[in-house]
């Protein structure tokens, strides 16, 4: 499964929305493999996903073609 678009508003960030939303995302999907891409300087959504068991299996540069990197993350949700 490809998550895309995960995003928590920045007034309610650092306030634990994104782990219970990930929470909820995890446990509907246990079992399968899931990945994700973020840009590599987005320090707290890497340390959440990592906090959560995802692990960057590459990073791209120039991605979305913006000139920007991003890295892969996976996890797999068994």
């Amino acid at each position: 499964m490809h998550l895309g678009g995960f995003v928590i508003d920045p007034e309610f960030q650092s306030k634990g929305m994104g782990r219970q939303a990930m929470g909820l995302i995890l446990g509907i999907t246990n079992g399968v493999k899931i990945d994700l891409v973020t840009h590599p300087d987005n320090v707290k959504a890497v340390k959440l996903y990592r906090s959560l068991g995802f692990e960057i299996v590459e990073r791209k540069e120039n991605y979305w073609g913006d000139g920007e990197p991003r890295v892969i993350m996976i996890k797999n949700n068994r």
